[in-house]
């Protein structure tokens, strides 16, 4: 692709992103709205867990056979844990 081509197709992917953050920043304070109601419950999974899947010889009421959380992980949820109080 030349030069010119490219540069102009990230100017244009560049102006797209931008023009989408009010509406983003829009539907991020409506979700608040919702989440802040009586009896509606968000469901978050888990922060950095390194690896895909649990092992195959997993056992599931135990946590110490299963992926966990790596530093990252663990610092992650810590933070999350501070951000919702």
């Amino acid at each position: 692709m030349p030069i010119l081509l490219r540069n102009m197709f990230r100017v244009v992917t560049i102006l797209g992103a931008l023009l989408c953050l009010p509406q983003a920043a829009a539907a991020s304070d409506e979700a608040w709205q919702i989440w802040q109601s009586d009896g509606v419950h968000a469901l978050m999974r888990h922060a950095i867990a390194p690896g895909t899947g649990d092992p195959a010889n997993f056992t599931l009421g135990d946590c110490t056979t299963q992926r966990n959380l790596d530093d990252t992980g663990r610092q992650q949820a810590r933070q999350t844990g501070r951000d919702g109080d």
